[in-house]
């Protein structure tokens, strides 16, 4: 095994021990709704903040669930379970308010809009 695989199963590990710690409140399928949902308005860049990370990636959300890459394709793949929060910037031409009202129509999520930025929080 290579030093790379090491790193990636020792990576892997911490995931889902933290994982198996904290609540995930979104599945796959809410994942894919808000990630569809996000894309009908036309925001198509996002942050993601992984578990067991303090850097968020930037990603392109229509992309994210099909190559499971972040944005820049240089780091290792990830999964939607592995998302611990995500920070979406709202664009000048979208009212802030008409977006969180649609996100509750789409279902129950945990997210705190901070001027323009939406951030909804995977764990608990």
């Amino acid at each position: 095994m290579g030093h790379r695989d090491a790193w990636q199963d020792r990576h892997q590990r911490r995931i889902e021990q933290e994982r198996a710690r904290r609540g995930g409140l979104l599945s796959t399928t809410k994942y894919r709704k808000l990630f569809a949902y996000f894309e009908s308005l036309g925001i198509e860049h996002a942050q993601a903040r992984m578990l067991c990370d303090d850097q968020p990636y930037g990603v392109i959300l229509r992309e994210f669930g099909d190559s499971q890459y972040t944005e820049d394709g240089c780091a290792v793949p990830h999964r939607f379970r592995e998302i611990e929060e995500l920070i979406i910037p709202i664009p000048d031409d979208l009212d802030p308010v008409d977006v969180c009202a649609g996100l509750n129509e789409l279902g129950k999520f945990d997210w705190q809009l901070d001027s323009r930025v939406l951030t909804i929080r995977a764990y608990s």
